[in-house]
């Protein structure tokens, strides 16, 4: 794949990757309840809905900010990197919350998977494009 295609790949799949978080953060605010059972949890209501609807906002804003770095991938590549840092990071909460919580931890794996997915192929599509992962190159 030479570099302009991949280029091109990865400002469409950038904003994918936005569209996507921001579909999650509205589920995550407007119907995590259902969301949860739909994942085998048993519930009725949050006893502190606050959470779900911060860790839903979160996830508009990470996705607005993908979106909008979709437009330029060069200018706005550090948001791109640390978004990507993100997804791997948010592995660290998603890993022992399956262990805590077996009744969703299938949804736990899915959606871990998803941002595993969408990290890996943005360091690929990065890596063919030649863009810099180093955060100081990028950053100046």
């Amino acid at each position: 794949m030479e570099k302009g295609k991949a280029k091109r790949l990865l400002k469409i799949f950038s904003l994918i990757g936005g569209i996507y978080e921001v579909l999650f953060g509205i589920l995550m605010i407007f119907f995590i309840i259902p969301l949860l059972n739909l994942l085998g949890s048993n519930i009725l209501q949050l006893e502190y809905p606050i959470f779900s609807q911060t860790g839903g906002l979160l996830a508009i804003i990470v996705g607005l900010i993908l979106i909008f770095s979709s437009l330029n991938i060069e200018k706005y590549l550090l948001n791109i990197i640390l978004i990507t840092f993100l997804r791997f990071a948010i592995q660290v909460i998603i890993i022992p919350n399956m262990i805590l919580n077996p009744e969703i931890a299938i949804g736990l794996l899915l959606f871990g998977l998803m941002d595993i997915i969408f990290a890996l192929i943005t360091i690929y599509l990065m890596r063919i494009a030649n863009l810099s992962f180093n955060i100081f190159k990028v950053v100046q």
